[in-house]
């Protein structure tokens, strides 16, 4: 039923729907296929869950085309709520919503098509203020996911009723689907927008004073408008670092389900498993949680020299945030291989974290700024300095890991996001919600 080539896991199939079987188990396989939707609707009757809808046809893979279009519904009334409600696995989607409010990417894949692609079948694309209020009414129906997350429009209005241009073109993952979905060839949300550091803001005065919370505030308003030596850039940080620390726990508490629910490939599943062993150090639990951030966050494709095109895999986005090596014997092999990618690609280097040492013990943690590297007693405190030289000398983080540091600097120091707002205010959101109660 689920298969490695599909890919199929145990949250997918909660929300799988029947034609899917049928297109997993095709004729001549009829009697396969019986056993399996028997199978699986006993499965999601035990797990308080919907069974498969019953309605299509037992031989055609694909329902005709009109099967639901038959209901009379006029245009304004057929509503994301409305789609929603009316597809089984939008109900479960929405029953899931109730239990827990972080949406995992194939979530927001799955409502981004039921909500555009039944409404362009009945009735054509959807209109620039059509796209506002689905996105208006999924921010209220799915409240941990930013409403700008659904729908960006290029013009707003002012309370004089004239309009103000925000963006060249409109973004988001309706207007995408919205421009991209075509009708099959065969016959066949009010929510307020998160602030940069997640929805919940973050309760600092059981781990902090106000004094120090003030004085860090007073400290980064101090790191944007002034770039001095290193010595006083040190000096002024010093005092900061209890905010960084424990806000690195929540960080590591609340990224955990989602790191469960959304990494898929082999390698990631490896590094969550190995977060797991009782043998490893917290400096290695640290450092494979921030490796894992590449697993999870976009990588875009990027125009390097020659206009060559570029999309960064996994571990290139990650070698550019932390870089580990089993020795010190293999320092020099690894930078010169990593300088000279970079140089090729017309990529400026930034700074990094190297780790060296067994991965599950490791030894030495260096902050790595160009020819210059600064030793350092643990991985955390190699994160600490690492981020605010990058906002100390106003460094622009590396375009390949730039929703990695983006979501680190956010969620740890406040400052805000630079790239994707909507994609990292959502993490941070989700972040702070995954919380054990007290």
């Amino acid at each position: 039923m689920g298969t490695p080539k599909n890919q199929y896991t145990i949250e997918t199939l909660q929300i799988i729907e029947r034609k899917e079987i049928e297109e997993l188990i095709p004729p001549p396989y009829l009697a396969e296929r019986t056993k399996c939707v028997h199978g699986l609707n006993n499965w999601r009757a035990a797990q308080g869950l919907p069974p498969l809808s019953p309605d299509c046809p037992t031989v055609s893979v694909q329902p005709e085309k009109g099967h639901t279009q038959n209901e009379k519904i006029a245009r304004e009334g057929c509503t994301a709520s409305y789609l929603l409600n009316s597809s089984s696995k939008g109900r479960v989607l929405l029953q899931k919503c109730q239990k827990q409010t972080f949406l995992t990417r194939a979530d927001k894949k799955a409502i981004t098509h039921l909500v555009i692609d039944d409404f362009k079948d009945r009735f054509g694309k959807l209109t620039p203020t059509e796209l506002q209020q689905r996105a208006s009414e999924l921010g209220k129906l799915f409240p941990g996911e930013p409403e700008d997350g659904w729908y960006q429009p290029t013009f707003t209005k002012n309370s004089a009723g004239q309009k103000i241009k925000l963006r060249k073109q409109a973004k988001g993952r309706l207007y995408d689907r919205n421009i991209n979905y075509r009708e099959p060839v065969d016959n066949q949300n009010d929510i307020q927008q998160p602030s940069t550091s997640g929805v919940k803001p973050f309760d600092v005065k059981q781990i902090v004073s106000k004094e120090q919370e003030s004085e860090y505030q007073q400290t980064k308003a101090w790191f944007v408008n002034n770039q001095d030596e290193w010595e006083e850039v040190k000096q002024k940080w010093k005092a900061t670092k209890t905010l960084l620390f424990n806000r690195w726990t929540e960080l590591f508490i609340g990224i955990r389900p989602v790191l469960n629910a959304e990494v898929t490939d082999v390698d990631g599943k490896h590094l969550i498993a190995l977060l797991d062993d009782d043998d490893i150090s917290e400096d290695t639990r640290n450092l494979i949680t921030v490796s894992l951030l590449a697993h999870i966050l976009p990588s875009p494709h990027l125009t390097c020299s020659g206009k060559r095109r570029w999309k960064p895999s996994i571990l290139e986005t990650r070698q550019s945030v932390v870089i580990h090596i089993n020795d010190l014997s293999e320092l020099n092999d690894t930078l010169r291989g990593f300088f000279d990618r970079s140089r090729e690609r017309g990529i400026e280097t930034t700074p990094f974290i190297l780790v060296h040492g067994e991965l599950k013990k490791p030894t030495g943690f260096l902050v790595w700024n160009n020819v210059v590297s600064y030793k350092l007693p643990n991985f955390l405190k190699a994160l600490d300095i690492c981020l605010k030289i990058y906002k100390a000398y106003n460094i622009e983080f590396p375009r390949h890991s730039l929703a990695v540091w983006d979501l680190l600097a956010t969620f740890l120091l406040d400052f805000d996001p630079v790239s994707d707002k909507a994609t990292i205010s959502g993490l941070c959101a989700a972040i702070r919600q995954k919380q054990p109660s007290q």
